[in-house]
């Protein structure tokens, strides 16, 4: 059995791994896990990637790099990511994780 495991560790992790993702070769990896931490970071829960992107899209409304992550992660098609307009999507996943990692360094500040 494990204790608990303290929150600044957590988020520090979460924060690590979203601060250089390799998007071309990972852009539904990247997206879901910063909903992931996203979810961590409001509600203090863990979940798979799956949970945390359907619990982004049910916080915030649709978001069409989520729906697209979401709907590649479901199917294991990366048919979103690779067709014409990839260096977009990958812009706006960037965009994303981005946003996410600056909300999860506000949250490791608050405590």
């Amino acid at each position: 059995m494990f204790g608990a495991v303290d929150r600044g560790r957590i988020l520090a992790a979460m924060i690590a791994e979203l601060a250089a993702p390799s998007l071309q070769q990972a852009a539904v990896y990247a997206v879901l896990n910063a909903c992931r931490a996203s979810r961590f970071a409001a509600e203090d829960r863990l979940g798979s990637k799956l949970e945390g992107g359907e619990w982004f899209l049910r916080r915030h409304g649709p978001n069409p790099v989520v729906g697209a992550a979401l709907t590649a992660q479901r199917h294991g098609r990366h048919a979103p990511f690779t067709r014409t307009g990839l260096v977009g999507v990958i812009r706006d996943a960037r965009a994303f994780v981005t946003t996410v990692r600056e909300e999860l360094l506000a949250a490791q500040r608050t405590g």
